[in-house]
């Protein structure tokens, strides 16, 4: 179980490092779109670099079917996952809240992690104030950290990648009314670890990042450019959860086999937005 928690919230880390969300919409019969892929995504990276402030609002859920065995005896064990997840930014003023409840049911029983965090500046210097289990903690962190996260996903990786990499569909779809551009590209292992994922604790549960890339697709706004929602191709995902189970399951002879179904997993992104402000009683 404890290697399924860390697991899982890898997939949390996902969720807050590319702004994820789950099954991309089908072909509306959408007018053709009148860019190339290369044209489409420069024109977002230089729109994402003039926001101030962002929401992503996201939900997700999973399910797990798990049958282990070890020395003639077999054990079954369905496990779900549902995980509501909220994370605003701004880079002026300099401030960022985040706020992840994922409830796992497994053998009977129904365990909910909740966490909430809040970026400001005190006295010249950035501070976090976080929530876990009713219990509120402060930390001051390094510009490093604090670039993380305010600043988010990195588009500008999508500038090194060769034209023939971006692939731009041919006709432009809808979300919640508006007209957008599907651009879609391979995210890789190198880019990860660019953008803060723990790659030496993936690999120690038996997952080679060298080879490893994950699809992914924008649904970006015609007229303002900016992405109205992200989605990663989940395959990429459960496979790798499966990999780490059997890997670490392996190690102590025990054989695992593993069926893991992405529900829903779907991000809403707004802008200029405001920041919530730290409650008053995280500072008591």
């Amino acid at each position: 179980m404890k290697n399924m928690k860390k697991a899982l919230a890898l997939v949390l880390v996902f969720a807050m490092l590319f702004v994820v969300a789950g099954c991309g919409n089908k072909d509306n019969g959408g007018s053709k779109s009148d860019l190339t892929a290369r044209e489409v995504s420069d024109k977002m990276i230089e729109a994402m670099s003039k926001v101030e402030s962002i929401q992503n609002d996201v939900t997700f859920k999973m399910d797990i079917k798990m049958s282990m065995g070890a020395e003639g005896e077999s054990f079954d064990m369905d496990m779900a996952m549902d995980m509501d997840m909220q994370t605003i930014s701004s880079t002026n003023p300099v401030a960022s809240y985040s706020k992840a409840v994922m409830v796992m049911d497994y053998m009977g029983e129904s365990e909910t992690q909740t966490t909430e965090t809040y970026l400001v500046e005190e006295d010249g210097e950035y501070v976090t104030y976080t929530l876990v289990e009713d219990y509120w903690s402060r930390s001051v962190v390094d510009d490093e950290e604090k670039d993380k996260l305010v600043n988010g996903v990195n588009y500008g990786y999508l500038k090194e990648m060769k034209d023939e990499d971006l692939s731009l569909a041919k006709k432009t779809e809808e979300i919640n009314g508006k007209k957008v551009y599907v651009l879609s590209f391979n995210v890789s292992g190198d880019y990860l670890s660019e953008q803060g994922m723990d790659m030496d604790e993936l690999m120690g549960m038996g997952v080679d990042m060298d080879d490893v890339s994950f699809p992914m697709t924008l649904y970006i706004d015609t007229e303002s450019f900016l992405p109205v929602r992200a989605t990663i191709d989940m395959d990429a995902m459960t496979d790798m959860i499966d990999q780490m189970m059997a890997q670490s399951m392996g190690d102590l002879g025990v054989e695992v086999n593993m069926e893991v179904k992405c529900e829903d997993f779907v991000s809403n992104i707004s802008y200029d937005v405001e920041v919530p402000a730290v409650p008053a009683e995280a500072k008591d």
